[in-house]
């Protein structure tokens, strides 16, 4: 979509989850992923082949902002007493099963 040609969602992104975003040149992704799992299943190997993206693109790295990181750590904490969970993204409390309704 149009947001991930946005370099600040890029950048916010690779903020949020502090690890670099790589956004290759435009190609032919689905031709290339298909080539590379026939050579695979050609080689027989175990892992798949290494296989680049080609030249260019973009990169983004974590660019941290401590006062936005300790904000969000506290939100988390503040969720987590609220919601009654032991940590902040582990919940405790039983859920029912969408299929069965149980």
């Amino acid at each position: 979509g149009g947001a991930a040609a946005n370099s600040a969602v890029a950048q916010i992104a690779a903020t949020l989850f502090d690890a670099p975003i790589e956004i290759p040149t435009p190609g032919e992704y689905v031709a290339d992923g298909a080539a590379r799992q026939a050579a695979w299943a050609l080689s027989g190997a175990a892992e798949p082949p290494s296989w680049g993206l080609g030249s260019g693109g973009e990169r983004f790295d974590a660019a941290p902002v401590s006062s936005v990181r300790e904000a969000y750590a506290a939100a988390r904490r503040a969720f987590a007493t609220y919601s009654g969970t032991s940590t902040p993204m582990a919940s405790t409390k039983a859920t029912p099963d969408v299929m069965t309704n149980k």
